[in-house]
């Protein structure tokens, strides 16, 4: 779908790097949504979201990378964030749908496939459904996760 053996490694790189923040921000902001629901464990929520920002840019640096792309990560991160909670915003204002999946699915998964295709996006495109369903996926898990904070 993204003929990714046929593209050279500064755009593999790129499409990898989405990948990575569209996860990222999903989980980010599924926290962020929860701790505004769950005031008795708030705390732990907003705790999680501060390390999810963090944490990603913090294991490059482990494993040698430079500190300017650990912070470019972090502005990265903090961009698509930005990005996908006003999305959500204009996605709120739609009429309900009773097959509505998690909101932040549909969003986040837009917005990826838009930087994936760098905007040249169509309502047919196969891979918008492989990383929606990766998405329900991820968030899936995500929800499993905060059953445990």
């Amino acid at each position: 779908m993204l003929n990714f053996s046929k593209i050279d490694q500064i755009e593999q790189d790129r499409m990898f790097n989405e990948f990575v923040v569209t996860g990222l921000s999903l989980a980010i902001l599924m926290s962020e949504t929860i701790s505004q629901l769950n005031e008795e464990k708030s705390n732990s929520f907003k705790k999680f979201k501060d390390e999810m920002f963090i944490y990603y840019p913090d294991w490059l640096k482990e494993l040698g990378v430079e500190e300017k792309y650990c912070e470019i990560w972090r502005k990265l991160i903090e961009m698509r964030c930005d990005e996908y909670r006003k999305d959500f915003e204009e996605y709120q204002g739609r009429p309900p749908n009773p097959k509505k999946v998690n909101p932040w699915v549909s969003v986040v998964a837009i917005g990826g496939l838009h930087h994936l295709r760098r905007g040249k996006t169509s309502p047919e495109d196969s891979l918008f459904k492989h990383l929606l369903a990766w998405l329900k996926f991820l968030a899936n898990d995500v929800e499993k996760l905060f059953l445990k904070i």
